[in-house]
């Protein structure tokens, strides 16, 4: 068995994340801690790997440009609100 230890400043919000990597002949574990939360990830295979980052990737932009549309919308909202209320 071995264990792997790491630790990295995420881009997001700045903060530092440990992480520990299990590995053994039979499987791979990931094991982290966010937001007082533990997150555990069985990696089967590098290709599932792979594919669950892209799916994170997709998820964050998607996230991140729905955030951008909200944004636009609530600030349009305030516009008209602020020329309703120069109306009264």
């Amino acid at each position: 068995m071995e264990i792997i230890k790491e630790k990295f400043i995420d881009k997001v919000f700045g903060d530092e994340v440990e992480y520990v990597i299990i590995k053994d002949k039979e499987e791979k574990i990931l094991i982290f801690q966010y937001a007082n939360k533990i997150n555990i990830i069985k990696i089967d295979t590098v290709k599932d790997l792979v594919e669950n980052l892209i799916e994170c990737k997709l998820l964050s932009e998607y996230l991140k440009d729905t955030i951008d549309e909200q944004d636009d919308y609530i600030e349009e909202l305030e516009n008209q609100a602020d020329i309703y209320n120069e109306e009264e």
